[in-house]
């Protein structure tokens, strides 16, 4: 049996940042209002990032 792990996606096109991370990171960022917040996948995470790249974003982990 698979443990399907969920991955947070916040991203900000103010500033052009998307932030991703785990679940303290899902705690902390969960009020946020300048942005939009998704809850992904991996392999979701992984399409999600790609396309941001491309678009201009920077990308940043957050582990807290």
């Amino acid at each position: 049996m698979k443990i399907r792990k969920q991955y947070t996606l916040f991203i900000n096109p103010m500033l052009g940042t998307a932030f991703f991370g785990n679940n303290k990171f899902s705690t902390r960022i969960n009020e946020a209002t300048l942005g939009e917040i998704y809850d992904c996948t991996f392999s979701e995470l992984k399409q999600n990032l790609k396309m941001l790249l491309n678009r201009g974003y920077r990308i940043l982990k957050m582990n807290y």
